[in-house]
């Protein structure tokens, strides 16, 4: 049986629909053995003290959910489904205009934004965003600490978390995922 530690990084607070999200998953998986919230005002300090937890606790899976999203019911039954490494869905950056924390890496090496539609089915990619992610814990023994910072690249742009994320796994060996399949929201000023 799967042994998840539920991360919850947050600011201090969490959302209601993102608490409602949360409850309903639970009730659905009896894998959601431990609840670990981690409030501090760094996200990439939170969400390395959850994996942290995770590794030092023997956990088999580390579910990092953020204060201000909410998801389908089934999300974490499907995400364990797939049995793979880091496991991310597609949603948008609070923002306008709306842009996915989706990244790709080109056949040039550089990474970005994907442009086009969404694949259908599970698909591999340089990035999801940390907002709802999978990861198993095996993986992250294998990658670099720390595993979540923000750096700027050589061409000088920001580099956010779930990319240095992303980027450790894949120097790891380790390929990051993304199931397009599953319904997920950032909650801001209105639901991104």
């Amino acid at each position: 049986m799967n042994k998840v530690l539920l991360g919850l990084p947050n600011g201090g607070s969490v959302k209601t629909k993102t608490m409602v999200s949360v409850v309903r998953n639970i009730l659905r998986n009896a894998e959601i053995l431990d609840f670990f919230p981690v409030a501090g005002a760094l996200g990439p300090e939170n969400r390395n003290a959850l994996a942290e937890h995770a590794v030092e606790h023997d956990y088999t899976h580390l579910w990092l959910v953020d204060a201000d999203m909410w998801f389908h019911d089934d999300a974490l039954a499907k995400l364990l489904a797939h049995d793979l490494d880091i496991v991310g869905l597609p949603y948008n950056r609070r923002g306008l205009p709306l842009e996915t924390t989706v990244r790709i890496q080109d056949e040039h090496g550089v990474v970005g934004v994907p442009t086009g539609p969404m694949p259908k089915d599970v698909f591999a990619c340089y990035a999801t965003g940390s907002g709802c992610q999978l990861v198993k814990v095996s993986a992250l023994r294998r990658i670099p600490k720390p595993w979540f910072s923000t750096a700027y690249s050589d061409e000088g742009k920001f580099m956010d978390d779930a990319v240095w994320f992303g980027q450790q796994a894949a120097r790891a060996g380790i390929q990051v995922c993304c199931d397009p399949t599953i319904w997920c929201q950032h909650i801001g000023d209105y639901d991104y």
